[in-house]
């Protein structure tokens, strides 16, 4: 059997040495992409990293805004209150300054009214 299997005959050893040339050539391309490779790991993981932190940025930007959007809102409801109830402090006010809470006041104090006045004429009147 070992006369029936020669190698050498049907141009096996060749095939075996193209093969083997083929595996130390695509090793030889293996270490040449391994060394170009961690290159490409790196840059692509800088740039997630610098797009993460630009969209968390982003997003700090936009809470801030968010927020500082609700305390103005805040802050102006606020002063809309004030200037409403100023408003009715200013409608007290007049009432309590006017004339006839005036003349009511002085009547429930227990002054009397006085009525319509009359005024003397004096003919011979000289100064001093």
């Amino acid at each position: 059997m070992k006369a029936l299997s020669i190698p050498h005959s049907f141009g096996l050893k060749k095939r075996e040495s193209r093969s083997i040339q083929a595996i130390k050539s695509q090793a030889v391309a293996k270490r040449s992409r391994t060394a170009v490779q961690p290159f490409w790991l790196y840059a692509s993981s800088a740039l997630i990293a610098i797009n993460a932190a630009v969209l968390f940025s982003y997003l700090l930007g936009v809470n801030a805004q968010a927020a500082s959007g609700y305390e103005i809102q805040k802050i102006q409801d606020r002063v809309q209150q004030y200037v409403d109830e100023n408003k009715q402090l200013n409608m007290k006010v007049s009432e309590q300054t006017s004339i006839a809470e005036i003349q009511t006041d002085f009547l429930n104090a227990g002054h009397t009214p006085i009525g319509q006045p009359k005024f003397l004429q004096v003919h011979n009147y000289t100064e001093r």
